[in-house]
């Protein structure tokens, strides 16, 4: 689902996680939630970076909707099209170099995880999902950041 929210390219100044520090290894990360409305929410992952060689990555991305069976809602949350299919990458255009990109090297499993290689700026991958209002929804994932970068988590 692409959706376009009018990100301006900045670092978010509510996210519901964020890490300034590296992480090594990959760590698991949980959060829970409940929907305040019904429509259509939008879960952003922002990787800031000032400097070379500082990448992000992640794997294994999920958001369950505990009110459905557990049902996922997200796709291709693991990136194992080999594809960013059912994700957009926004912002890219503050990276001077590499954006980010699917990667078949430094995964925690499977054969693809997103990397993050910008450098010297904020980039964002994001997709829409489906909640419901008084529903609870769970979103997990795997990251690793290396030498300081920056992650902001947001759901919007």
């Amino acid at each position: 689902m692409h959706i376009d929210i009018g990100t301006s390219c900045s670092i978010p100044t509510a996210p519901v996680m964020q890490y300034t520090s590296s992480i090594s290894p990959y760590k698991s990360v949980n959060y829970t939630f409940t929907a305040v409305y019904t429509g259509t929410a939008v879960l952003e992952f922002g990787f800031r970076t000032n400097g070379a060689n500082k990448y992000g990555y992640l794997d294994d991305v999920s958001i369950v909707n505990r009110n459905a069976s557990n049902s996922e809602m997200l796709i291709n949350g693991n990136f194992e099209s080999g594809s960013l299919n059912g994700w957009q990458v926004i912002c890219n255009s503050t990276c001077p170099s590499t954006s980010g990109t699917i990667s078949n090297s430094g995964c925690r499993s499977s054969t693809y995880c997103y990397i993050d290689e910008c450098k010297n700026g904020i980039e964002f991958l994001q997709q829409g999902f489906s909640i419901t209002a008084g529903y609870t929804y769970t979103l997990s994932f795997w990251v690793t950041l290396t030498n300081n970068k920056d992650l902001y988590i947001s759901i919007k």
